[in-house]
């Protein structure tokens, strides 16, 4: 189990290059700057981050979607892509443990 699971780790670094390299090429790769303040004046600033800019992956011909899909790379772009709201959810959750509030799970 834990020697297949260092398989798919590898895997991933391999393939990340040539992943990150095709979405350079089609030009999906946007930087990001998330600034987060909380009620109790904390500030965080997170730079330097990229995502896959919505606009852009909508804008993809029928031919890059295929490419995407037959190098294995459409459904990591979906999930970078769908990731990000998730960041309002971690916001909430910080926000309510600094409050004392109860922290939902989920």
């Amino acid at each position: 189990m834990v020697t297949s699971r260092l398989g798919l780790i590898h895997e991933g670094l391999v393939a990340s290059p040539l992943m990150f390299a095709l979405f350079e090429e089609l030009g999906l790769i946007q930087p990001l700057d998330i600034d987060v303040q909380l009620g109790d004046g904390t500030h965080y600033r997170l730079g330097e981050m990229f995502t896959i800019g919505m606009e852009q992956f909508q804008a993809l011909a029928s031919d890059q979607l295929e490419r995407l899909h037959r190098e294995g790379f459409l459904a990591p772009a979906i999930f970078i892509r769908s990731s990000l709201p998730n960041m309002n959810r971690l916001v909430e959750r910080k926000r309510r443990k600094i409050e004392g509030a109860p922290v939902l799970a989920g």
